[in-house]
């Protein structure tokens, strides 16, 4: 899977950390093109003076280890598309030109999913970018957050939780990923009480938090069921 990563997802340090995470142990293949790596550096401007450095050295080590990851938009590609904001068409033919399948952003009114399902692809945002992967490899996306929240304690001196730094990265998925305890997506809700066992059918005859009317609960991991995850 070939994934179009926009300005607005690569700019968040601790979510681009994240997705790239995943990128790098095999579970899509990144990409973006220059006029988005440029969005990404002018949107720091607003942080104040030497924000922009800092983003066009980010950059550059990005280049340096995602050699193959940059698109240019193939000529006349660009001409023949609409979108309802025309600043964004760029995007769409970097993701055309780049032969992806998904575009991440999380300007969903300006990608229409009809038009771009005409060029054969969706549009997702972070979140649920990361929850279908965490879906297919649990294991993998767990790892990849929880070397960025090392990354996080190490860098900041802060004794950063999983839940919080999520939260921070805007990934509401993953606020409720703290002591180990991680929601599976789509399948299953976390237990409201200390009764049943893993797996068993929801004491309480709730179902599932998708609405799949499965009374399901579930935890990853093998400690013991003595405490009930984060609200």
């Amino acid at each position: 899977m070939r994934v179009m990563i926009d300005a607005c997802v690569l700019y968040p340090t601790v979510m681009r950390e994240v997705i790239l995470g995943c990128a790098k142990q095999g579970l899509f293949e990144a990409r973006w093109s220059p006029r988005i790596l440029e969005e990404w550096a002018r949107a720091t401007r607003k942080l104040g003076p030497g924000a922009e450095e800092f983003a066009r050295g980010e950059i550059d080590a990005l280049r340096a280890e995602w050699p193959k990851s940059e698109v240019v938009p193939t000529d006349g590609v660009q001409q023949r598309l609409l979108l309802p904001d025309p600043d964004d068409v760029h995007v769409l033919a970097a993701a055309i030109s780049g032969s992806a399948d998904v575009i991440v952003t999380y300007n969903a009114a300006d990608f229409p999913k009809a038009t771009l399902a005409e060029e054969g692809l969706q549009r997702l945002d972070p979140d649920q970018l990361l929850r279908g992967l965490f879906d297919a490899k649990p294991d993998i996306v767990r790892g990849a957050a929880e070397n960025v929240l090392a990354v996080a304690r190490q860098l900041s001196g802060e004794d950063w939780e999983m839940r919080a730094l999520m939260k921070k990265a805007r990934l509401p998925s993953w606020r409720h990923a703290a002591s180990n305890w991680w929601i599976v997506p789509f399948l299953s809700c976390y237990f409201c009480c200390e009764e049943g066992a893993p797996n068993a059918p929801c004491p309480k005859g709730r179902t599932s938090q998708a609405g799949y009317g499965v009374p399901m609960w579930t935890r990853t991991g093998s400690e013991p069921w003595t405490s009930r995850p984060p609200a």
